[in-house]
């Protein structure tokens, strides 16, 4: 072997390994003051929030049963059962309960640093998984993820390493050999997320096996399915027993299936309306009776279809962080150093966009991992948006921005201009198209005294709501309240337009509550001038 050559490697892996460090080192300080805040314990413990549900269900867990209460024994799972399991584990550890779950997804994603290095490596490109690894461990939803006690780290991180595992397996030809194990993996990851990677990993897996044209990857490709649904199969099977209906994991899906496709519903976020609900009525649960329903209904009100998927594919190709249980936003004004990770999603599509250009044009590693996460991103086009939702398919966005930029750096430092500056044309360009929408697409909203207003960035006003409930509270853990109802009474009070005053009211929030602690009471807002 070349003496220059290896010492480059090495040099390209302790690189890595220092960035490995210090991402580790950035998020595990994130984590420390981030899950301190009274908006961190509020979510929790409030009852509404998932992180609150994962934490009873972990709790139930460890006294002995799989199931939330003795209701939902009869029922199938709604959520799969893996990630509250997960989280027992970390409950073992009583004077820190959550350091080892948020501990693990932080060390996992951080490890993916050493994953862009030798996907760039076996590309051909070590540059390019160097600066991927550099992008990953500034990339501020990463970080912010890896500190919620949500599923959204550990899916996009598992799901990265799946399909690394199997561009690795390929490369050497023995798949086989390692079909079950990775078949396991793929089976852990579905019970993470069953309606993001149930059909498009496995899908992509079996299109990788079979154009292969060779028996062994063939097989190989059909073990590792099967494999997987032996893993899922005991979910499979209490769905089955419990309501005679196939759901591999979770009833979760259709519900997510008939939100993002109410017609008379935003299809961002989560916002149910009395048509969603007369459609999950209708289709009991049944996957097959809600596409019925959905496509009866796309027939009789085709213009309608168009605009609401016209508006997911703006919010989807949008930098906005749509909001779930947490929100980015909150987190970004809450943990100072969090800025350090500053990339939002906004730069990291106008980089990948065009690197998925030059992956497209070579053979190898590149093009399996555009085709994977592309596959993932039109994955959740049916269901209504999130975040967390489209969070896993960043891992795969990176690696593709990575090469995009060594691609420029290499034509600069060769005096080739016309790809450079092309490339960087388009990427503002990109950039200038999908900067942040927070409002969903809507131009207008009714507040609740019936007056319609111009929306501004008022969508974002439920996450600074949540923020004061936090705050509003001495003791969270002994609110009991819904948090849906208590940010339903706080939008009755503040409207539409609380996001300007927001500043103004946390300070004279913060100055009342010193004085006069207790915990929510609207007349006490009303009082003090906190009325829309």
């Amino acid at each position: 072997m070349n003496p220059s050559l290896t010492t480059t490697r090495r040099l390209g892996f302790w690189l890595v390994f220092v960035m490995f460090l210090f991402t580790m080192g950035l998020r595990l300080w994130i984590i420390h003051d981030f899950a301190r805040t009274p908006y961190y314990q509020f979510i929790i413990n409030v009852e509404g929030p998932d992180p609150n549900l994962f934490l009873r269900w972990a709790d139930r867990i460890r006294e002995g049963s799989w199931f939330l209460d003795a209701a939902a024994s009869g029922r199938p799972f709604y959520i799969s059962p893996f990630y509250p399991f997960l989280i027992s584990l970390s409950l073992l550890y009583r004077s820190h309960p959550l350091a080892l779950i948020l501990g693990a997804q932080a060390l996992i994603s951080s490890a993916l640093v050493f994953v862009y290095w030798d996907l760039g490596r076996r590309s051909g490109r070590v540059a390019a998984g160097i600066l991927a690894a550099l992008l990953w461990s500034l990339y501020g939803p990463s970080a912010y993820y890896d500190a919620c006690l949500i599923r959204a780290s550990l899916v996009a991180s598992a799901g990265f390493l799946v399909v690394w595992s199997w561009v690795v397996l390929r490369e050497h030809g023995r798949t086989l050999f390692a079909a079950f194990p990775l078949g396991c993996f793929l089976g852990f990851l579905t019970a993470l997320r069953p309606h993001v990677f149930l059909a498009a990993i496995p899908m992509r897996i079996a299109i990788s096996a079979v154009r292969r044209k060779r028996a062994q990857f063939a097989a190989a490709g059909l073990l590792t399915l099967c494999t997987a649904l032996l893993v899922i199969s005991p979910m499979t099977l209490h769905n089955w027993k419990s309501a005679r209906k196939v759901i591999p994991v979770s009833s979760q899906g259709v519900d997510a299936l008939l939100l993002g496709n109410d017609l008379w519903g935003p299809g961002v976020g989560f916002f149910p309306t009395d048509h969603s609900r007369y459609l999950k009525r209708e289709s009991e649960d049944r996957l097959a009776e809600a596409l019925r329903l959905i496509g009866g209904e796309i027939l009789e009100n085709p213009g309608l279809f168009a605009d609401l998927y016209l508006r997911k594919l703006r919010m989807t190709f949008n930098a906005y962080e749509i909001p779930s249980n947490f929100s980015y936003y909150v987190f970004r004004r809450l943990v100072p150093q969090s800025r350090v990770a500053g990339l939002g999603f906004g730069i990291l599509l106008a980089l990948a966009l065009p690197g998925t250009v030059l992956a497209l044009r070579r053979r190898g590693p590149a093009r399996e991992i555009a085709a994977f996460g592309w596959m993932i991103l039109l994955s959740i086009l049916p269901i209504h948006l999130q975040s967390r939702y489209r969070f896993p398919v960043t891992p795969f966005f990176v690696f593709l921005a990575g090469l995009f930029l060594e691609s420029v750096f290499r034509n600069l430092f060769a005096r080739r201009w016309l790809m450079p500056v092309a490339g960087i044309i388009t990427a503002l360009t990109i950039f200038g198209l999908t900067r942040e929408a927070p409002s969903y697409g809507f131009l207008k909203a009714t507040a609740p005294d019936g007056i319609t207003r111009p929306l501004t960035s008022a969508i974002r006003r439920s996450d600074y709501i949540t923020w004061l409930l936090a705050l509003m509270l001495d003791e969270p853990t002994r609110h009991r309240n819904s948090v849906m109802e208590l940010s339903a009474e706080a939008y009755g009070i503040f409207g539409t337009d609380f996001v300007a005053e927001f500043d103004r009211s946390v300070r004279r929030l913060r100055a009342e509550f010193a004085s006069r602690p207790g915990v929510f009471r609207a007349d006490y807002l009303r009082l003090h001038g906190f009325e829309a």
